[in-house]
């Protein structure tokens, strides 16, 4: 709306967009309440130096949050053997995930005779494996359960011998899963 008064120099007059006052048209800002015409210059000028700063954090865990939603969180726990002895058996656990996962229990197969425990020397709060984390893990034999280690005394001349090493691990959605590896018999 444009309105019409003379003072003496016949100029346009229109109203202020916050104020409502009567400024000169085409007036950047109101004379009155010193306020931008333009509502982006308005949003611009309400900006300054301390309220980026204080923007900062806040941006910064809403990226934190939104980054955690969206990021797909897995358990991946890899298994490589180190040494397989006649009673014990040495591995690392490498945990390629962003999740942690656990170690639940491990068994021993020889020249497919019965299964027998393996015992997974760590105290239970070393079983937990971080995402990204990677621990040197021994396995034993229980003396009582299998005496003659992982090559039963019959099975010690046997011209294949072959022991299978299960490893059971629960990974972060509670998943049990189960990573078999092979190695020749311990002489």
């Amino acid at each position: 709306m444009s309105y019409s008064r003379s003072s003496g120099l016949n100029e346009t007059k229109t109203r202020c967009k916050v104020c409502a006052k009567l400024i000169p048209e085409g007036a950047k800002k109101c004379t009155e309440c010193n306020e931008y015409q333009s509502t982006l210059f308005r949003v611009l000028a309400g900006f300054d130096l301390k309220g980026i700063i204080a923007l900062i954090p806040i941006a910064t865990l809403a990226f934190a949050f939104i980054q955690d939603r969206v990021e797909t969180k897995t358990s991946d726990l890899k298994i490589a053997l180190v040494t397989c002895e006649q009673n014990k058996v040495s591995l690392f656990a490498s945990n390629i995930g962003n999740r942690a996962a656990i170690i639940s229990g491990a068994s021993f197969v020889t020249n497919g005779l019965p299964s027998m425990p393996l015992s997974v020397i760590l105290p239970p709060s070393k079983k937990l494996i971080d995402g990204g984390e990677t621990r040197a893990i021994d396995l034993l034999t229980d003396a009582r359960l299998s005496p003659g280690g992982l090559v039963p005394f019959e099975q010690r001349n046997a011209n294949i011998c072959e022991v299978t090493i299960t490893i059971e691990t629960i990974a972060f959605d509670h998943e049990m899963k189960t990573q078999d590896i092979v190695c020749d018999c311990p002489r």
